[in-house]
């Protein structure tokens, strides 16, 4: 699935591919693209998941997240922050884009502007609920004690770009903007009832069908540090 789409980036664009066909039922591939406000495909894109936080009415329904690391690392979460928080800056970015964006967007239009709770329940609390973890994205009982203090500041890009104090499982990790310690973080997952039963069939099918072994899907304890069963409901 990945190379023809990388090939066909490498004839439009004249830069250097690489492409590696693993053991997998597909492949991946690399394409070194630099996205320009100019060009007008990249400002489209750039539109379309603001347009998308900014019309659901419902913070709930929502999760701030980024494609990491191709295009989109999590070290730009304090600029699509103030983004979604800041009406006049965004409106300042559109500018600076290809003019012809204004043809196919709505988001210079839009004028909602995220409250702090907002942000609070897109990126911590609907997380947590989505997935299902009952001690993650809340302050109350039971809850893990992972709290991140941040300084009101008018840029919330600059806001939430460092976080003068941070606890982690209960532990201070950050104090005073500087990291006093670290650890590893949980490998988090389900246990369902049946996750120890495969269908009689399921075997015989990936010999005859797959180019992968069954067993390559398996994840061995090794690799389990620290596990986390999320219980299902």
């Amino acid at each position: 699935s990945d190379s023809p789409m990388e090939h066909n980036l490498f004839k439009l664009t004249g830069n250097k591919w690489i492409n590696c066909d693993i053991e997998m039922e597909s492949g991946s591939g690399i394409v070194p693209m630099d996205y320009k406000k100019q060009t007008l495909v990249n400002a489209v894109q750039w539109c379309i998941g603001l347009e998308l936080m900014l019309m659901v009415k419902n913070p709930w329904q929502l999760v701030l997240t980024t494609d990491h690391p191709n295009a989109g690392p999590f070290t730009a979460y304090p600029q699509i922050i103030k983004l979604l928080m800041d009406k006049d800056y965004r409106n300042s970015v559109i500018e600076t884009l290809n003019p012809k964006v204004k043809q196919y967007s709505y988001l210079a239009d839009l004028d909602r502007e995220y409250t702090i709770e907002e942000i609070a329940i897109i990126t911590r609390s609907a997380p947590a609920k989505i997935l299902g973890l009952d001690n993650k994205g809340h302050l109350g009982s039971g809850a893990d004690g992972d709290v991140a203090v941040y300084k009101i500041q008018k840029d919330k890009e600059k806001m939430f770009a460092s976080s003068p104090f941070v606890v982690k499982d209960g532990k201070v990790v950050v104090k005073d903007g500087k990291a006093v310690q670290t650890f590893s973080g949980r490998r988090l997952y389900i246990d369902p009832d049946a996750s120890h039963e495969l269908l009689p069939n399921l075997v015989d099918d990936f010999k005859k069908y797959y180019s992968v072994e069954l067993g390559n899907f398996a994840v061995q304890d090794a690799y389990i540090h620290r596990p986390g069963v999320i219980p299902c409901k």
